[in-house]
């Protein structure tokens, strides 16, 4: 299945993109 190539390839991005997603949610709910 192509997803699971993409999702292998893009693998090590995975945790910085989390990071910045959690930076943004806490950074909406501080504004909040």
């Amino acid at each position: 299945m192509q997803l699971d190539n993409m999702k292998w390839a893009l693998e090590p991005r995975m945790g910085q993109e989390l990071k910045l997603v959690a930076l943004r949610q806490a950074l909406l709910e501080l504004d909040l």
